[in-house]
C-alpha cells in the first residue's frame, strides 16, 4: 500500500513539471485596446460650481467707441490700448467680442472724456491681469479662493479637495477650475461672470491602455483604432459592475498618466490632460466595457458605430508587450510555439485561444521568469523579468499540426495515461497482495482447528 502511495505522489510530481504557456483572451482587446488594472486611486472631479466674481464691460466700450468718434484724435495711443486690451479680454473668455458689441452707446462730454479713457484703460488692464492669471493658474489669493475651497463638509457623498491640500495652495491652486461666462444683459450692458470649480476626491480604477492591432475577419485585415490618444481610463468605484452595456458610471479620460502628480495616493492631472465622459459618450469608455467577441454580436457594432478604425500601412507586430509578463498576440493562422522553462519539461503545441469564431488566434500570453517562447515569427525570452524580443522568420518552426487529445498534445497525454495506470496496477497489486496474505491466515487458522 506504501508503495503505491509513493508512486501516485512521484506521478503527480512528475506531472507537474510539464510546463503550460498560461493564455486567455479579452474581449475588449479584440477591438483594438487592452485594458491594464493599475490599482485604486482618488481622483480630483469638480462636482459643484462656486461664483468668484463679475467684470462689467459696457463703461469700457463706451468709452471707447466715444474716444474714436473725437475728431482731434487726442486719444490716440490709449484708444488703441484700449482696444487691444478689449479683443484680448474676449479671447481669454474665449468667446468672439463682435457678438456682444452694444447697439447704441451714450455721449460722453468733451469735459469728461479723457477722464473715461483713462479709467476705462486702467480697468481694462485690472481685468485682463485677473482673467490671464486665472487661466493660466498663476494667480494670487486675491478674491479669497483658499476661504471659498475650505470646507469640511461632503457634497453628495464626495470629499472635497480641500482641506487636504489647502496648506499647500501653490500646489492646489493649479487644479482648480475657471469659467468665464460673457453675458449681454441689455442692449449696452456686457458682465463677465467667473465661477469656479469646486474639485472633489473620487476614487476610482485606474486602467492602462495599451493600443493593439485588430483582426478584421470580413476584409481579412488588420487595422488599428485612429485615436489613441487617450492613455489611460479611470473608472468611479460607484460604478456598478464591468463590462456590461447596461451599467452606468462616470469615466475619466486621463491622456498621459506620467505627467500627473501623485500625493497622498491622489493622482492630481493638469486639467487639460482629463476630459469626464459617460459610457457611452466616448470611444475609448465604450470599449472598457465591451463584450465584442465575435464581429457580428450587439456590441461588437456599438463598437463600430463610436469608434474610428484605419488599415495598416506596414507590418504589424504579431507580439506586443503589455506589462506584467503578458503579451498580445495576434496571428493570420494557427502558430506552432515551443516554450521552454528551466528545470521544467519543454512543452509544443499549437497557439489558439478559441475554438470558434473570428479571432481564435487572438489573445494574450503569459511568459513567466526564465522561460523562452519560440515561434515562426519572434523568440521571446523572460530572464529574471528582463524581456528579450527577437524577430525571425523561421519557416523550420512551420509544422503539421500537434495531434491533441482533449486540447492536451498527445505526448503529455501519454504520459499522464502511463502514470495514472502505474498507480492503478501498484494499487491492484497492494489489495491482491492483502486478500492472498488474509486467504492464507484464514486457512492456517482453520487447519490448525481441525489438528487440535
Amino acid at each position: 500500500m506504501k508503495s503505491g502511495i509513493i508512486f501516485g505522489v512521484l506521478g503527480i510530481l512528475f506531472v507537474n513539471q510539464c510546463v503550460s504557456l498560461r493564455t486567455d483572451q479579452k474581449s475588449n482587446s479584440l477591438a483594438g485596446a487592452y485594458f491594464t488594472s493599475v490599482g485604486t486611486y482618488n481622483l480630483v472631479d469638480t462636482r459643484d460650481d462656486t461664483f468668484l466674481t463679475s467684470y462689467t464691460l459696457t463703461g469700457l466700450e463706451n468709452a471707447l467707441t466715444n474716444a474714436k468718434k473725437d475728431h482731434k484724435m487726442r486719444y490716440m495711443d490709449e484708444t488703441e490700448e484700449l482696444e487691444s486690451n478689449l479683443n484680448a479680454i474676449y479671447r481669454v473668455c474665449k468667446k468672439n467680442r463682435a457678438n456682444y458689441l452694444p447697439y447704441g452707446t451714450s455721449s460722453i462730454p468733451e469735459s469728461q472724456l479723457r477722464n473715461k479713457v483713462d479709467k476705462a484703460l486702467s480697468d481694462s488692464n485690472v481685468i485682463l491681469s485677473d482673467l490671464t492669471s486665472l487661466s493660466s493658474k498663476n494667480y494670487t489669493d486675491k478674491f479669497g479662493i483658499k476661504a471659498k475651497m475650505n470646507k469640511t463638509d461632503k457634497y453628495n457623498g464626495y470629499n472635497y479637495l480641500y482641506p487636504t491640500y489647502v496648506q499647500d495652495f501653490e500646489v492646489a491652486k493649479k487644479y482648480i477650475n475657471f469659467t468665464f461666462e460673457v453675458q449681454k444683459l441689455s442692449h449696452s450692458a456686457v458682465v463677465v461672470n467667473v465661477r469656479m470649480a469646486v474639485p472633489v476626491l473620487v476614487k476610482a480604477e485606474l486602467h492602462r491602455i495599451n493600443y493593439v492591432p485588430r483582426g478584421n475577419s470580413k476584409t481579412k485585415t488588420y487595422e488599428f483604432l485612429r485615436d489613441q490618444s487617450i492613455g489611460s481610463v479611470a473608472v468611479n468605484k460607484e460604478y456598478s459592475g464591468y463590462r456590461s452595456y447596461n451599467n452606468y458610471g462616470d469615466f475619466y479620460l486621463i491622456k498621459d498618466i506620467d505627467r500627473c502628480e501623485i500625493m497622498n495616493e491622489t493622482f492630481l492631472c493638469d486639467p487639460s490632460l482629463t476630459a469626464k465622459s459617460s459610457e457611452s459618450g466616448t470611444c475609448t469608455a465604450l470599449l472598457f466595457k465591451s463584450d465584442c467577441d465575435w464581429d457580428n454580436n450587439y456590441y461588437c457594432e456599438q463598437v463600430r458605430k463610436q469608434c474610428l478604425y484605419e488599415e495598416s500601412s506596414s507590418r504589424y507586430k504579431e507580439f506586443t508587450y503589455l506589462g506584467d509578463n503578458k503579451f498580445f498576440v495576434l496571428m493570420d493562422r494557427e502558430a506552432n510555439y515551443i516554450y521552454n522553462c528551466e528545470n521544467r519539461n519543454q512543452e509544443e503545441g499549437l497557439m489558439v485561444f478559441k475554438s470558434y469564431g473570428d479571432h481564435r488566434y487572438t489573445g494574450t500570453i503569459e511568459i513567466e521568469e526564465n522561460c523562452t517562447l519560440t515561434t515562426a515569427y519572434a523568440t521571446i525570452s523572460n530572464q529574471n523579468g528582463v524581456y528579450d524580443i527577437k524577430e525571425v522568420d523561421n519557416e523550420d518552426m512551420i509544422w503539421a499540426d500537434v495531434p491533441k487529445i482533449i486540447g492536451v498534445p498527445i505526448w503529455i497525454f501519454a504520459i499522464s495515461v502511463a502514470v495514472v495506470a502505474l498507480i492503478v496496477f501498484m494499487l491492484l497489486t497492494t489489495w491482491i497482495c492483502i486478500c492472498c496474505r488474509r486467504c492464507k491466515a484464514k486457512k492456517a487458522a482453520q487447519y490448525a482447528t481441525l489438528s487440535g
